[in-house]
């Protein structure tokens, strides 16, 4: 880039670039290229360094942009799409997936509509830099276009390429109607950046830097989150019993009984309790010997169920809250109601459903989540669904959280329905007695209610 003309939109204006300006586009583009995280089966930026060229920042989808942090791949291909009448830069890479039809082949997966420009001044030598910026649109690998096949037809060793507007046009086809995973992609890069040191952090914030786009229009700091409350524990109908709640509010997380051949060696008699006193002192002497399947567990931490929550459990993201409520009666004291407390909560990490991943894949993530009760299992666990939550972001409470209030159905019989508290903090309402169809706290006041509650 030496001896290069050097436009900065300060002067310009932040919407001109040389005898146009970016409301008067023609329906054209070109390629512009990055590497895909063979860890992920999204099309996201190799976050994780895997293909040792870098931790990579760029196309940095979380503000529409490419060229924003570092010099992307082909940096030279920015300022002259810039300075041109070139509306959409198209995003293409090549699949690491090898499960994928598409896997080692070169394909278009989404573009950015450009829009503006950033202007990012460099110290010493370096040339100043400078980022296209607009609306970005992702598709999922299944949607994506290859380049080498009609209607585009480019050579498979393509690393840049000007798009003209028949092949514009073509491309915008086949995308229309998709659906765009931009926010997935968004919380997955958030996901793979958590195992980076710092220093090799893709995000300006969690390197300690400025960002100007951070509380306006980055994705990574605006994600909307909810949390998702699931009943779990022993109760009347599966154990026949509710948990001990203590005087001083704490209480003891009691798992359900397993009732399917298991590796589990863990019993009532030998499990050992929050109080120093074994499970089984707080239960009917019929059920001392019983095996604990104990889900959720907190030390990994994660959660297991079949497919029978499925469908629930793939509702929630990386960063959302899965939180966990129990049936617990008051022991030793008369201070407290019997009642539907919550007693913990994950943050998640990640929903791993096993139906999706390879005979391999499935082994490799039954190692390392050993612990959870439904791998334990000797049955099948290719219908398992896991919903892991972050180490130290995840835990077991150490006092309870009363969120129900006994009701009177029309026949008399009592049940446990969300308390008038809890329905104007929480937003959700109704009975929550059985476990399903579980409740979800959505909206930015209610969840943040709920973070106070949980003092997060």
């Amino acid at each position: 880039m030496a001896g290069m003309a050097v436009y900065d939109p300060r002067k310009e204006g932040e919407d001109r670039f040389e005898g146009f300006t970016f409301s008067s586009l023609e329906e054209k583009g070109r390629l512009q290229y990055f590497f895909h995280c063979p860890a992920s089966k999204l099309p996201v930026r190799d976050v994780l360094n895997l293909h040792r060229q870098g931790n990579k920042t760029e196309p940095h989808i979380e503000i529409g942009a490419e060229n924003y942090q570092n010099r992307c791949y082909y940096p030279n291909n920015i300022l002259p799409h810039l300075k041109s009448a070139e509306r959409y830069l198209f995003l293409f890479t090549m699949c690491e997936d090898p499960i994928h039809r598409y896997y080692k082949r070169k394909v278009i997966v989404g573009y950015i509509e450009k829009s503006g420009s950033v202007y990012s001044p460099s110290a010493g030598e370096r040339p100043d830099r400078y980022a296209v910026k607009g609306d970005v649109r992702i598709y999922s690998f299944d949607d994506a276009i290859p380049i080498d096949e009609p209607p585009l037809n480019y050579s498979r060793y393509t690393r840049t390429h000007l798009v003209c507007e028949d092949d514009t046009r073509a491309i915008l086809g086949r995308f229309s109607g998709r659906k765009d995973i931009t926010e997935a992609c968004v919380r997955e890069i958030q996901r793979l950046d958590e195992q980076n040191p710092k220093a090799s952090k893709t995000c300006r914030v969690l390197r300690g830097q400025d960002c100007p786009f951070q509380r306006t229009e980055c994705r990574r700091w605006n994600l909307p989150r909810k949390a998702m409350l699931l009943r779990v524990g022993i109760d009347k109908g599966n154990g026949g019993v509710l948990a001990p709640l203590f005087e001083n509010g704490s209480f003891e997380y009691i798992p359900i009984p397993e009732t399917e051949e298991s590796a589990e060696e863990r019993t009532y008699e030998t499990t050992i309790g929050r109080n120093g006193v074994p499970l089984s002192n707080y239960l009917p002497k019929r059920m001392s010997q019983m095996k604990l399947h104990f889900d959720p567990e907190f030390e990994t931490p994660s959660y297991g169920d079949m497919p029978s929550k499925k469908a629930y459990l793939k509702k929630l993201n990386h960063g959302d809250l899965l939180v966990f409520y129990a049936g617990l009666t008051p022991y030793g004291h008369t201070g407290a109601q019997e009642g539907l407390y919550i007693i913990g909560y994950f943050t998640v990490d990640e929903v791993v459903d096993f139906s999706d991943l390879t005979p391999k894949e499935r082994k490799v993530r039954a190692v390392r989540l050993s612990n959870n009760a439904h791998l334990r299992r000797t049955e099948s666990n290719d219908e398992t669904i896991i919903v892991t939550g972050k180490p130290g972001l995840s835990r077991l409470l150490d006092r309870a959280i009363l969120i129900s209030a006994p009701r009177q159905a029309k026949n008399g019989r009592m049940y446990h329905a969300v308390s008038e508290e809890i329905e104007n903090r929480l937003g959700i309402s109704g009975s929550i007695q059985r476990c399903m169809p579980p409740r979800f706290v959505e909206g930015k006041e209610s969840f943040e209610n709920l973070l106070r509650m949980l003092n997060l």
